[in-house]
């Protein structure tokens, strides 16, 4: 069993914070990694808040107790705010072998990651008072097929099998396989809906062993931490303007070729914006109308670079891909942009 409590912490105040990653200066706080071997672990009644889900890659973890007087509880495998108002994670072997979640209507707030590798998860339904997803919520949810948001919810939706902002303009998560075009068995090409202006932290990990591309529209501005564990073959990012990257482009992904349409975008080289952990990202091709800027970029980090022609490839985002490409990839929902424009694949 795992223990921490005020008075082994050492500080008046005891343990106020969680943190997924590096304890916050001035906070006696602990980190996700505690947690990492533990079957059994018991919180103190001074915690005031978590960084994201404490329990991610807690694969062991059985039983989760909240000492009694504090801001937090548990009920039914997930941990939870005493008013039920936040959603901080779900958590245990139960919690992992579930197919179906309906997380309670109480629930205004799903902290970072708060579904966290519940790989048999099928279905998912998000109640009305959500009003903040803070994280892909779906990462590792490997099995998901149905995402379900209450009608009268007024902050978020589903589009293309994407979780986005009532406003589409930022991009949560994806739907498990079904986000793909393709069989579920089989998914090929995940196609981010036009519309959207920022991609967020870990948005497009999908854990789909057979995805082949991901498309972002040319609407993009903003690229915070996408992409991580991933199994893609390529990347297009198909903004024509200089979007800005916020951490790492890519991290510890199976991508091997990444398409630019634009510019070298702003923080590409900043230290945070680099591959990290992904030798097998093997080409960054660009057009030639940005050759010059992106061959100084790529020199300075010694990546591969190739020129390539955006007239090559068929564009989601071009208006001549629904005719031409509905026949072979099944109906499309009115109103959504739902069909499929692929690259000459072999």
């Amino acid at each position: 069993m795992f223990r921490h409590d005020a008075e082994s912490a050492g500080h008046p105040f005891g343990i106020r914070r969680v943190c997924r990653d590096t304890p916050d200066e001035g906070w006696p706080s602990l980190e996700e990694s505690d947690f990492t071997k533990a079957k059994n672990v018991v919180l103190p009644n001074t915690l005031l808040s978590f960084g994201g889900n404490p329990f991610v890659g807690c694969l062991s973890l059985e039983t989760v107790e909240v000492e009694s007087g504090g801001m937090y509880k548990t009920r039914d495998n997930m941990l939870l705010s005493v008013d039920e108002t936040e959603l901080v994670a779900v958590y245990g072997k139960r919690s992992f072998s579930r197919t179906a979640l309906t997380i309670p209507e109480t629930v205004e707030r799903m902290g970072s990651f708060a579904l966290f590798n519940s790989e048999k998860l099928k279905s998912v339904t998000i109640p009305k008072n959500v009003r903040e997803i803070q994280g892909n919520p779906f990462v590792w949810c490997c099995a998901l097929e149905s995402v379900t948001i209450d009608p009268e919810n007024q902050w978020f939706k589903m589009v293309n099998n994407c979780l986005v902002s009532m406003d589409g303009k930022l991009l949560i998560g994806l739907n498990g396989p079904n986000v793909t075009h393709g069989s579920s068995k089989n998914p090929r090409h995940v196609v981010v809906p036009d519309g959207v202006e920022g991609v967020g932290e870990l948005s497009l990990t999908a854990d789909m062993v057979n995805l082949r591309t991901i498309w972002l529209p040319p609407t993009v501005t903003d690229v915070y931490d996408a992409l991580e564990w991933g199994t893609e073959d390529a990347v297009y990012f198909t903004a024509t303007n200089r979007f800005v990257v916020h951490g790492e482009i890519f991290c510890d992904t199976n991508i091997k070729d990444a398409y630019f349409y634009g510019p070298v975008p702003d923080g590409f080289l900043d230290w945070n914006a680099r591959w990290w952990d992904c030798g097998k990202v093997k080409t960054i091709h660009y057009t030639a109308e940005f050759a010059d800027e992106w061959r100084d970029a790529l020199k300075q980090i010694g990546q591969k670079g190739a020129l390539f022609d955006p007239a090559d490839f068929l564009s989601p985002y071009d208006s001549r891909h629904d005719s031409e490409l509905a026949a072979s990839y099944g109906p499309f929902v009115p109103g959504e942009r739902v069909s499929l424009a692929l690259p000459a694949l072999a």
